[in-house]
């Protein structure tokens, strides 16, 4: 098993990589956070573009379930549960 801030590192890059691609997903959302990057786009709420964005999830899903959180603090064992749960 990898050293404890070697897992932690690699689930804080895990939460920043979600977090833009969830930005780029729904970029009204982002636009309500301060982030204009994405006004010139909707979120897309086609068949094709909900696939996307589930196989999306299924791919961040089985990064975090990688992850062991043991020897993790309470917070980031929190965290690393409930993006778990959001997935």
């Amino acid at each position: 098993m990898k050293p404890v801030a070697d897992r932690f590192a690699a689930q804080n890059a895990l939460f920043d990589d979600y977090y833009e691609t969830d930005l780029r997903n729904r970029p009204e959302m982002a636009t309500a956070f301060g982030d204009y990057r994405y006004n010139d786009k909707l979120t897309d709420y086609s068949l094709q573009g909900i696939a996307a964005r589930e196989k999306s999830n299924e791919k961040f899903l089985a990064r975090i379930q990688a992850i062991s959180a043991d020897s993790f603090s309470d917070q980031d064992q929190l965290s690393h549960d409930l993006l778990i749960r959001v997935l």
